[in-house]
């Protein structure tokens, strides 16, 4: 009987995880060294082709939850210096009021973008949750085809 080999990194999920997940597509570990994994699989096996379809589609999965990036939170302004205030105003109303009405602006640009990055972090963490969900769809597919046709 002919077998493959494959040398995995635990990476993403840890080593127990991802040998569970790794057993899902029929392969079976040989060794454990730290965060490398060695492990092998038959190539004779009925379900064969179906394992390697499901494994390349978690893997593409894998791939794709592993891309998602969160975005950059926004620089929060330097905060009101009552101290520069006073100082304006007191050359100046002018000055002082244009320092006023731009640090309220600045604030409420700062509120926005808050706003909006936590929008954005909403939709990585759910779109972070679907691919987790569609990967553990993928190794129980394979998992039921890999235990239930032998």
């Amino acid at each position: 009987m002919s077998r493959e080999s494959k040398i995995l990194n635990a990476g993403l999920w840890g080593a127990e995880k991802t040998i569970h997940h790794y057993e899902s597509f029929g392969w079976e570990l040989l060794s454990l060294n730290g965060q490398q994994i060695t492990m092998t699989r038959e190539t004779q096996n009925p379900v064969y082709s179906d394992l390697v379809k499901f494994q390349a589609k978690y893997e593409e999965l894998v791939l794709a939850y592993s891309s998602v990036k969160y975005p950059a939170a926004p620089e929060k302004p330097a905060p009101f210096s009552l101290k520069r205030c006073l100082i304006l105003l007191l050359l100046a109303v002018i000055p002082g009021a244009a320092y006023i009405a731009y640090k309220i602006v600045q604030n409420n640009k700062y509120k926005e973008a808050v706003q909006e990055y936590e929008n954005k972090k909403a939709e990585c963490n759910a779109k972070k949750e679907k691919i987790a969900q569609e990967i553990e769809q993928t190794i129980n597919d394979s998992r039921a085809t890999f235990f239930g046709k032998q």
